[in-house]
């Protein structure tokens, strides 16, 4: 995934749950993670893209 998706991917994590704060340090650590990531299986398996299954086509 791309760095922007990846940030979205951290936005969208704070939105469900407001007690989890992104500080610069999270992010630091997150996103290199997360961009070695394919976007929609990611979504798929947080439940971000509306779907229960992890299938990344159905995103």
């Amino acid at each position: 995934m791309t760095y922007e998706e990846a940030v979205q991917i951290l936005e969208s994590i704070t939105e469900l749950y407001p007690k989890f704060t992104i500080t610069e340090q999270k992010a630091q650590l997150l996103i290199p993670m997360l961009t070695k990531m394919n976007y929609r299986q990611v979504m798929a398996a947080c439940g971000l893209c509306g779907e229960s299954s992890f299938s990344a086509n159905d995103c």
